[in-house]
């Protein structure tokens, strides 16, 4: 678990760098890159509670028990919502 923490923390850090040009590859509007790119980087907050997540209940379901996994799945997409809707800047109207 250790270990894919480590490595999801590695290519965020890379990845908070990489957003204008990820983001760039989609629009060539600077509003909506700008705005992108923010957003971006408050996902890329949540992707090692994530790779947690997803190990933690493949590691549960590996062993047989299918119901202490369940509450976590179910939580984390709602928590990245919130966060993103709560998080993110306000959207740009022409």
């Amino acid at each position: 678990m250790i270990t894919g923490m480590i490595t999801v923390g590695i290519l965020g850090v890379f990845m908070y760098f990489a957003c204008p040009m990820v983001i760039g590859l989609m629009t060539p509007d600077p509003a909506v890159r700008s705005l992108g790119v923010q957003v971006l980087r408050i996902i890329i907050l949540f992707e090692p509670v994530y790779a947690v997540s997803l190990i933690s209940s493949g590691s549960f379901q590996g062993a047989g028990d299918t119901l202490v996994p369940e509450p976590d799945e179910s939580v984390q997409p709602v928590g990245g919502a919130f966060a993103s809707d709560h998080l993110s800047p306000p959207a740009v109207t022409a």
